[in-house]
């Protein structure tokens, strides 16, 4: 079953810089998972209408900044639409455009380090990956995920 995704602009009131500013986020949420995405702006806090989430009007370059915010975001539907119309099923990494990387065993990761250091001509730390590959086989198997620990971006 597939469900909509709803994609919001916010400003958040405890990120407030020493300039009196604030980012705008674009706010996504889809299937219980919630992600937030800064949009590059930057507006002054007096600016932003925090009950309705949107900019306030009579303010300087209003048109600009509302086109630039309403373009990200219906980039975001654009994609989130051409998956429905493929009826695949998606995830807000999909629509981000977040590549997973695939699943490597501990093992496997070691070996790979291993034959890099060999290749390099680092034996003596080569050695040591292996003595510590060698402990872990003895203490536990080592099919614990590395891709458990991601750590390789950041999303606000």
């Amino acid at each position: 079953m597939l469900y909509f995704m709803e994609i919001s602009a916010i400003c958040r009131r405890d990120r407030i810089s020493k300039q009196n500013e604030v980012a705008i986020i674009i706010r996504l949420y889809h299937n219980g998972i919630v992600r937030k995405i800064t949009s590059g702006l930057r507006i002054k806090v007096d600016y932003w209408d925090f009950d309705n989430n949107c900019l306030k009007n009579g303010i300087p370059n209003q048109e600009h900044l509302q086109y630039l915010l309403d373009k990200q975001i219906q980039e975001f539907k654009k994609r989130e639409l051409e998956y429905k119309i493929q009826g695949k099923n998606y995830s807000i990494d999909d629509i981000i455009g977040i590549k997973k990387k695939p699943a490597m065993t501990v093992e496997e990761y070691f070996q790979k380090i291993i034959n890099e250091l060999s290749d390099l001509g680092r034996l003596n730390t080569r050695d040591k990956y292996k003595f510590t590959l060698s402990s872990l086989n003895k203490f536990r198997s080592t099919v614990i995920r590395k891709n458990c620990y991601n750590f390789d971006y950041k999303i606000e």
